[in-house]
């Protein structure tokens, strides 16, 4: 299925745990790009999915 194609079934961006200054570049530009294609889609950030818990 070609990119856009897929574009147009998603509904939202869910983005948990970012671990460097790299990947907030990375995700800021990946989701301007998503976000000038489907204006309408959702973007959601949970600081914690995905990060190790330390708790011992």
């Amino acid at each position: 299925m070609p990119p856009l194609v897929l574009i147009k079934k998603i509904a939202a961006i869910i983005i948990g745990f970012i671990g460097s200054a790299e990947q907030v570049k990375i995700i800021t530009n990946f989701v301007r790009t998503i976000k000038t294609l489907k204006p309408e889609i959702r973007y959601f950030y949970d600081p914690v999915m995905g990060d190790i818990d330390k708790r011992q």
